[in-house]
């Protein structure tokens, strides 16, 4: 019996060591889910973290980026603004050249028109002139032909004469002109 009463205080023991691994592993397993869900809580708490962090950062990235790009819009704005200022200015300025360079070729066009044609046209006074000179060379033509008949002889005005009788000496002579009969 001794060694049943050895048995059954081993089983007590051992009922004991059980209940207190039992209990010790409740306990364990107690922490270990305490664990768990501080562990979850800090998950949870460092996914809002770091998503409030992203948030703040992008949203800080996309401050930073907005920021860039509207002062780059307002540095090329400014560009585009003198750009534009100077093509004006060249525009006027080819608009002055080609303004000139019709002025010069109008300018050369009429002289030229001058020298060819204008120049040779005679004024009011040259054909009153000229005018004046015919009536007188009528005149005189009017004259010569009661003498005789006047001809063209190699292009110098002639008439007629009779070479029989001539008057004056030698060196020059004289000859009565043939009348028109």
């Amino acid at each position: 019996m001794e060694k049943f009463h050895c048995l059954v205080d081993s089983s007590f023991n051992l009922l004991k060591a059980s209940e207190r691994n039992q209990s010790e592993l409740q306990g364990a397993i107690q922490k270990i889910e305490n664990s768990s869900k501080n562990l979850n809580r800090t998950s949870q708490d460092i996914e809002s973290r770091v998503a409030r962090a992203m948030n703040n950062a992008s949203h800080d990235s996309a401050e930073y980026i907005a920021q860039k790009v509207l002062s780059s819009l307002n540095e090329v704005e400014k560009k585009a603004a003198n750009a534009s200022t100077r093509f004006e200015k060249a525009a006027k300025f080819s608009i002055l050249k080609i303004g000139a360079m019709f002025f010069t070729f109008f300018l050369l066009a009429g002289a030229l028109l001058w020298f060819a044609f204008i120049k040779n046209i005679p004024t009011i006074d040259e054909i009153n002139r000229l005018r004046n000179e015919k009536g007188i060379l009528l005149d005189e033509l009017a004259s010569l032909k009661q003498y005789g008949v006047v001809a063209s002889c190699d292009g110098e005005p002639c008439i007629q004469v009779d070479l029989s009788t001539w008057y004056g000496d030698e060196e020059i002579p004289f000859y009565k002109i043939i009348r028109k009969q």
